[in-house]
C-alpha cells in the first residue's frame, strides 16, 4: 500500500482480492460466504473476527496479518517480505538481523535517525 488510508479502509482484503485477479463472487466461494457479505466486510460494515479473517487470508494465500493496514499493525509488502526472509534463513543467520534490530531499539518511537561515523575510506573519497 503506497499511502495510509485505514480510515477509509479498515482492512485490505478488496487491494489483496483485485491484486489477485479475483472478482469478489469468487473470493465469496472460496470462503463460504455471500458476495455481499464480502462486500461488506472489505468497506468494513461487517465486523472481520479471527475465524473470518483465517479463511479470507487462506483464501487469498496470505498471513492474517497482512489483511490489516500498517496503521492497525498490519504489515506492508516490503516489511512482509523482511518478516519472510527472517524466518526462511538459518538460524545461525538470524544474528545479522537480531543485531539490527537491537541496535535501532534506541531510536524508536523518537522520530531520530541513527548515524553512523563513516570510515577513513569514505572520508577521504568524500
Amino acid at each position: 500500500m503506497t499511502k495510509d488510508n485505514s480510515r477509509d479502509c479498515p482492512n485490505r482484503i478488496r487491494e489483496l482480492r483485485k491484486a489477485r485477479g479475483l472478482t469478489l463472487a469468487q473470493l465469496a466461494q472460496a470462503v463460504g460466504m455471500t458476495t455481499g457479505h464480502v462486500q461488506k466486510l472489505e468497506v468494513g460494515e461487517r465486523e472481520l473476527t479471527l475465524p473470518v479473517m483465517e479463511r479470507v487470508a487462506g483464501a487469498l494465500e496470505v498471513a492474517v496479518a497482512d489483511l490489516l493496514p500498517p496503521a492497525l499493525g498490519g504489515l506492508t509488502d516490503k516489511e512482509r517480505r523482511i518478516v519472510d526472509t527472517y524466518r526462511e534463513v538459518p538460524s545461525y543467520l538470524r544474528g545479522a538481523f537480531d543485531g539490527m534490530a537491537d541496535s535501532q531499539q534506541q531510536w524508536r518511537g523518537r522520530g531520530e535517525i541513527a548515524s553512523f561515523p563513516q570510515d577513513e575510506t569514505a572520508k577521504r573519497s568524500a
